[in-house]
């Protein structure tokens, strides 16, 4: 098995804290001389982004403006419709770009989750991303997880399944609410549960 270089793991760390707006991070591995196109291991948590992108999508701007002055190249139109809908901004791109968009990076919708950016969802959802993506989870998991109510409000609001179980724990979101100790989310999606399992009347 190959083991990673120390430049590898500078530039992984890059990426890391570039995606996470680790400003002080930054500042310090870019003082190692780590390459600001580089891309570590290219774990698939980053699925082939460069940092300067994580940065620009995620809105960690002065991060973002550190890069592109160390050298880093503009956003490519898919990463520009990727920011622009992070930002909240109505979905403009043609057909084809949106769907390059959705192919490039179908799990935009956990990061939007994770981050609690509820104004990103319907953007999301106009361009043409699945709002009940899974990969470990569904965004409405990461959304309760974090304790992001108004996101998790939003994701039924435009579809989400709160009964969906994760492939791992086979956890509901409310469960993972639970776990997280996040009690505003617990009782809104027990709230719902509450509704959907009252008897009809005739």
């Amino acid at each position: 098995m190959a083991h990673q270089t120390p430049q590898q793991l500078l530039e992984d760390e890059l990426v890391f804290a570039s995606s996470e707006g680790l400003l002080h991070r930054v500042e310090l591995v870019l003082e190692a001389g780590v390459d600001v196109e580089g891309r570590g291991t290219e774990h698939p948590i980053f699925c082939g982004h460069r940092a300067y992108e994580l940065a620009a999508v995620t809105g960690h701007t002065e991060i973002a403006t550190m890069l592109r002055e160390r050298g880093a190249p503009p956003l490519d139109d898919v990463h520009e419709v990727f920011a622009a809908a992070m930002r909240g901004e109505p979905a403009t791109a043609s057909p084809e770009l949106a769907r390059r968009a959705v192919d490039r990076n179908p799990y935009l919708p956990l990061r939007a989750a994770e981050l609690g950016r509820t104004e990103a969802l319907r953007p999301l959802k106009d361009l043409g991303f699945n709002l009940n993506v899974c990969g470990m989870t569904t965004p409405l998991h990461q959304a309760a997880f974090h304790g992001h109510l108004a996101t998790v409000r939003t994701l039924i609001e435009l579809g989400a399944d709160p009964t969906t179980r994760d492939p791992q724990y086979n956890g509901t979101p409310r469960s993972w609410a639970e776990h997280n100790h996040q009690q505003e989310v617990v009782t809104y999606l027990a709230s719902l549960e509450a509704t959907t399992s009252e008897p009809t009347t005739s």
